[in-house]
């Protein structure tokens, strides 16, 4: 592929000629007169009939003409020359980067003989080989949308994807774009960057009745485009016109018509309102136009689980209702088994009393009974203005400021099963753009974008403002109550009984700031319309993150042989803490540059020709508060010229020393990524009804900032973890002061020949237009990827017996918990698609798509458990990756989505009594139909003792796991033989179908060899509206998510050593698309 590669680059230097599309449209075409010959010096005018704003060309000696940057809307084309009628072609509406072609056949005749012709933009992509579809802003506002968000209606496109079920990212509504990863995309708002830089996922999410449409390419496109190898998310935004117009708007879902979730007993409570309302208008007709929008959002939720929580006696040392004697750890036992007061530790019954009191018999004996509460509010504004006929110039701002409240559930915080120890979560995003385009002549065209977000982001702990640890005297706890929001209990896990204290992961936040520059260059000449321009991006990171800041300690009756009486006495199993200052303040900087050109070669046959290059600095911090391991001196590197080295005499464990060698950027600059692209659109009959179409290009991603790299501002010498015990009965803890010895060294790092991953990508197509308004797209689209970020435990000691750190290659580091990330990654997708659209015609609309695919890789990215199927996203033996080879968490065999938007034809029948009663009504679905992703087997204890988590190791395959009566209490076939010659999990009639492997080995057992669940969902709207006035509608709706109810299940149990392994435990979320049937109505007023 790489002599593909560098002969695309060898062909376009040949060439040498420039040029692209844009998030704007481009209107092309050919006139003639009615005996074919070509009409030069033809003027061709199109006019946008929502401003009146025009822009003209001439036609050229071939007789073609091009009219580039034109905003996505309604015109109208008009052809005209000397002895010839005009041609007025009107209802032209005009997508989001579409080329549209118009060929134009003058006759003879007069010029102020007019020939009107109504003609819609042709829905054949005659221009280009990029793979991509538009959806319009009737799909988006009357589509049956659970939570009214755009990028739901993505899953309707070919060679798009949910993400694997187990992504910690998945919440944020990510995607997974031909075969590529979810944080391998490019979220694009009103031409601007709209990317959150920490995880790549979308970041602001526009007002859904503010959003003109968006457009997703999936592959092959121009050089214009890349940062990321996946998709191109390009969003519109309303504009106003010369007519004032707007709509006002209730959303509503309550809990009382919803179905139960299989697995729940009964329904939480849950209700939910959407509303708000958007206007649009002249502020000067035919030059200032507004449109402003504004969504409120109120959302609470019912929570309940059942918990094991210490009885009163308990919590006053009487153990008395229990036989087993407790022991007193100074001597012999406690006489009848009661703890005098005098020997409570004072942490010990601090921390105790934190627990609530039973409130049921029996065990559980807690049942929990919160709330959880979510409220946002959400404005926009744009103001487009025509400066003069060369200058027009628009701006926008998007505002969204929200808060949740996570009262049990949200696994993100360390969910609990007691009320007290939730989570906040604040959100604030801004997007502002403005964008110039000046006219330098009809056929030189400058565009300049500037854009600058903001995302202010807090988690916090629901305690965050009770002195816990300073009012109990707990010591060692030294972050407590320093780092801000850092007050509230510490974990505290007390074996048989829930978990309290403030979640170990919090407080976190961050602020980060993106400023984008683009300019952009259009030239047209000859048989050439060239394109050429550059993206420059700065991003700023500053966060903080706290794990383990306020401690955790472990009690499991070690000492007195009952847990609850070891917290009582104040006596840990185990304690655990981290030191050092939590914040980061990061930058980097990327800069792209481009040339296209599309070059019609002959009337029927357009050449893509395109190179990018790509320069992504590597990140810097402040205060050079960024560190990597050095595997090969067992050294850690510091930014700015300093080494730490291992050292047992120091109080952390660490001394430095300098290191000349060491800069601010722990890892080369790539100066390589220059990637070709190269399409063709062939029309073999001419016309605009079928085209043939390939591609081949090299997209390069860029180096993610923020789930992959922070970790390097979190490791030693800046953050230290610390692990007391686990202590022994002969020991004597004391909660007052724990934590004693040298801290553990966690050093994460990267790779300092970290290189930029790319993907080549191929496409082959051919598109038809079968019936008026109806066409057809099959296409092939193939990759393979090349360097792809892996985080991958370089320290994982080799299988054995005995210590486990001493058969490690770095024993003073332990595990790498945080990843050693290289560029040693591949991948490998082929995708065959395809895709009929009708577009509104008759009251009808209608998509359908089939996606056949499958999707290799070698395993995880640079974010741990990002795009993973539930594993903690490290290979089982870090030393042979290729076992790791398979199909990707995130592979779906075979996917079919079907939607349609459908109003009844009654409202103009001459019938009153008709038009009465069926008059006004809109049926509306969306169909979706898809096989289960993948999912790995684990062993579910560290049999090869490498010092790995429990879900590393797999088991050996010694049978079928397959099974004829597939459900949720059994997935597959779980009999698993234990070394020993114990078997596990299994039925009468079993044969073992696993073999778990024996100590100090690995198994033989492959990554994603079974299929979990798949997807068949069916969301229908029904709506009906009524003309209040000449221009005021009321329309009443109503929309079922998931009208049959059909129970799409989650990821069976992974781990053999689970009683549980194999058994579907939850169904999908609340608020993903296949959970439990749910029902929302709605009201909108249209003026």
């Amino acid at each position: 592929m790489s002599c593909l590669r560098n002969a695309a680059i060898a062909i376009f230097l040949f060439v040498s000629i420039l040029g692209a599309q844009g998030f704007r449209a481009t209107v092309v075409g050919r006139v003639t007169d009615d005996t074919g010959a070509v009409v030069p010096g033809a003027t061709i005018t199109v006019t946008n009939t929502g401003t009146n704003e025009s822009r003209s060309a001439v036609v050229n000696e071939r007789g073609e003409y091009s009219i580039p940057q034109l905003a996505p809307g309604q015109y109208t084309l008009t052809a005209e020359y000397t002895g010839f009628n005009k041609v007025v072609r009107s209802g032209i509406v005009l997508e989001t980067n579409q080329q549209a072609r118009f060929d134009v056949v003058l006759k003879v005749g007069g010029i102020t003989e007019e020939v009107q012709v109504s003609a819609s933009a042709p829905l054949v992509t005659t221009e280009n080989a990029s793979l991509g579809n538009v959806v319009d802003q009737k799909k988006i506002v009357e589509l049956p949308l659970n939570g009214r968000d755009y990028l739901q209606l993505a899953f309707m496109q070919p060679n798009v994807f949910a993400t694997a079920q187990g992504s910690n990212l998945g919440f944020r509504g990510g995607l997974n774009v031909a075969g590529n990863s979810e944080i391998a995309n490019q979220y694009i708002l009103d031409g601007i960057d709209n990317n959150d830089e920490t995880t790549n996922q979308p970041l602001h999410r526009p007002i859904l009745d503010a959003v003109r449409e968006f457009k997703i390419l999936t592959g092959t496109y121009s050089a214009e485009y890349g940062r990321q190898a996946g998709g191109q998310i390009m969003v519109t935004t309303q504009s106003g016109t010369n007519v004032f117009h707007g709509s006002l708007w209730e959303f509503h879902r309550n809990s009382a018509l919803d179905a139960r979730n299989f697995f729940a007993p009964q329904k939480p409570g849950f209700r939910r309102h959407q509303f708000g309302g958007v206007l649009g208008g002249p502020i000067k007709k035919d030059q200032t136009f507004f449109f402003a929008a504004y969504e409120g959002q109120r959302r609470g939720q019912q929570e309940a689980s059942l918990a094991t929580v210490p009885s009163l006696p308990f919590r006053n040392g009487d153990f008395s209702s229990i036989a087993t004697p407790i022991r007193d750890p100074l001597n012999g036992t406690f006489s009848g088994n009661r703890i005098p007061p005098e020997r409570w530790s004072k942490q010990g019954a601090g921390l105790l009393a934190l627990y609530p009191l039973p409130n049921r018999i029996g065990s559980p004996n807690f049942v929990s009974a919160a709330a959880g509460h979510y409220k946002i509010n959400q404005w926009s504004g744009r103001v487009d203005h025509r400066l003069s006929q060369s200058d027009s110039v628009y701006a926008a701002y998007e505002f969204a400021d929200g808060s949740e409240f996570y009262a049990l559930s949200n696994p993100l915080c360390s969910a609990r099963d007691v009320p007290g120890y939730g989570c906040d979560e604040l959100q604030r995003t801004q997007h502002a753009v403005v964008v110039w385009t000046h006219i330098l002549s009809p056929r030189l065209v400058n565009e300049v974008r500037v854009g600058y977000t903001r995302f202010g982001f807090y988690r916090l702990q629901q305690d965050r403002d009770v002195n816990v640890i300073q009012a109990l005297g707990i010591g060692g706890l030294t972050d407590a109550g320093k780092t801000p929001f850092n007050n509230g209990a510490p974990q505290v896990q007390v074996s048989g009984f829930a978990t309290i204290g403030g979640p170990t992961n919090l407080p976190q936040g961050r602020h980060d700031n993106t400023y984008n520059y683009i300019e952009n260059m259009t030239f047209i000449t000859g048989q050439h319309s060239m394109k050429f321009g550059f993206d420059i991006r700065r991003f700023l990171f500053n966060s903080f993150f706290t794990s383990f800041g306020r401690g955790g300690f472990q009690f499991d009756g070690t000492f007195t042989g009952n847990p609850v009486a070891d917290l009582l006495l104040g006596m840990p199993r185990q304690a655990d803490r981290n030191l050092g200052t939590p914040f980061h303040n990061s930058m980097t900087f990327a800069s792209g540059y481009y040339f296209q050109d599309d070059w019609k070669i002959t009337p029927e046959l357009t050449l893509n020709l395109g190179l990018r290059y790509d320069l992504d600095l590597p990140e810097v911090e402040r205060v050079n508060k960024i560190a990597s391991l050095d595997p090969t001196r067992g050294t850690i590197k510091v930014a700015g010229g300093l080494e730490y080295y291992i050292d047992n005499t120091s109080p952390t464990g660490l001394s430095s020393r300098p290191q000349p060698d060491v800069g601010r950027r722990l890892w080369v600059t790539d100066k390589s990524n220059f990637g070709p692209r190269l399409g063709l659109a062939w029309r073999p009959f001419g016309g605009t009804s079928t085209v043939v179409r390939a591609g081949f290009g090299t997209f390069y991603n860029h180096q993610i900032v923020g789930n992959g790299l922070t970790p390097l501002s979190r490791n030693s010498p800046f953050r230290l973890r610390q692990t007391s015990g686990p202590f022994q009965a002969t020991d004597r803890p004391d909660l007052a002061d724990a934590f004693s010895g040298i801290p553990q060294v966690v050093a994460p790092g990267i790779d300092p020949n970290f290189r930029t991953s790319y993907v080549n990508q191929w496409s082959f197509g051919v598109q038809r237009e079968i019936a008026s308004n109806v066409v057809l797209d099959v296409s092939y689209l193939g990759s393979q990827g090349h360097r792809l970020p892996i985080a991958w435990n370089i320290n994982q000691a080799f299988p054995g017996p005995g210590p486990v750190n001493s058969r490690r290659p770095l024993p003073a580091f332990g595990n790498i918990t945080g990843g050693y990330i290289s560029s040693i990654g591949n991948s490998n997708f082929n995708g065959l698609t395809a895709r009929a659209e009708r577009r509104m015609t008759n009251g009808l609309s209608l998509i359908t798509s089939y996606t056949w695919s499958k999707a290799i890789d070698d395993g995880v990215g640079i974010s741990a458990a990002s795009d993973t199927s539930g594993s903690n996203g490290f290979a089982q033996d870090a030393r042979n990756l290729h076992a790791e080879r398979a199909v990707s968490d995130f592979d779906v065999t075979h996917r079919f989505g079907f939607s349609y938007v459908y109003d009844l034809p009654f409202s103009k029948t001459p019938n009153k009594t008709l038009r009465a009663v069926a008059g006004g009504w809109q049926l509306t679905g969306i169909l979706t139909l898809q096989t289960g992703p993948p999912f790995t087997v684990f062993s579910g204890r560290d049999e090869s003792n490498t010092g790995a988590p429990a879900l590393q190791d797999r088991p050996n395959i010694i049978g079928d796991w397959h099974i004829a009566n597939q459900g949720p209490d059994r997935w597959f076939n779980t009999c698993t033989l234990l070394p020993n010659g114990t078997r596990r999990n299994c039925l009468p009639g079993d044969n073992p179908a696993w073999l778990i492997n024996a100590a100090g080995t690995f198994g033989n057992a492959g990554r994603n060899i079974i299929r979990s669940d798949g997807l068949k969902n069916f969301d229908l709207g029904v709506s009906r509206s009524f003309r209040l006035t000449e221009e005021v509608s009321l329309q009443l709706r109503s929309e079922f998510f998931n009208l049959p109810n059909h129970a799409n299940f989650f990821l069976p149990q992974e781990s053999a050593a689970s009683s549980s392994f194999g058994a579907v435990q939850r169904a999908a979320f609340q608020s993903q698309t296949g959970a439990q049937r749910q029902i929302q109505f709605a009201a909108k007023i249209l003026f």
